[in-house]
């Protein structure tokens, strides 16, 4: 059940977490991109395992070992909502605070730029767009002029615009 004094001490340590974390000295420099398929099995994907190359682009990164794969990654609710709120905070949906301290709030602290390139409507589902928190572009299929809102292909043509525009690091979301 909700409660306002539960509410208020997530609140309370995040933000304590957000002002005692310190960024590196030096910290490593190499882009970041998270590939968010929603809805997609990872038993029917060829990098996984699956007999049909589903997923030719993700092996060969995976092969030329400039990528990594999550072996133990695991859905936190079944709604897409809350699901990608808690993966890009690295908490439970029962552990969300109002106040983010985010993957994103983390990078952007250590000089990395923040790029969200999202399939579907994230403006306006559930107040995610509000969520994702201060990011350097925001592209959602609520902006896909010209495009089917869960049109994959304007999210890699606004890909390519944004990795080949911009001054690395970056932190590149991507929801397929």
């Amino acid at each position: 059940s909700f409660s306002t004094a539960g509410s208020t001490r997530l609140d309370t340590l995040e933000r304590e977490a957000k002002d005692s974390y310190k960024p590196l000295a030096n910290p490593p420099t190499r882009d970041v991109y998270l590939i968010v398929g929603d809805a997609l099995r990872w038993n029917h994907m060829s990098v996984y395992g699956y007999a049909r190359d589903t997923t030719p682009f993700i092996r060969g990164l995976v092969s030329a070992h400039t990528s990594y794969i999550a072996n133990h990654a695991y859905s936190t609710c079944s709604e897409s909502s809350c699901g990608l709120l808690a993966m890009i905070r690295s908490k439970f949906v029962h552990q969300l605070s109002s106040v983010s301290f985010s993957l994103v709030d983390v990078l952007r602290m250590h000089g990395y730029q923040a790029h969200f390139i999202l399939g579907g409507d994230h403006t306006n589902f559930y107040g995610l767009r509000d969520a994702y928190g201060e990011v350097d572009s925001y592209y959602d299929g609520a902006s896909a002029v010209g495009y089917y809102m869960n049109d994959d292909e304007f999210v890699v043509k606004r890909a390519e615009e944004v990795v080949q525009t911009q001054a690395p690091p970056l932190f590149v979301q991507f929801h397929l």
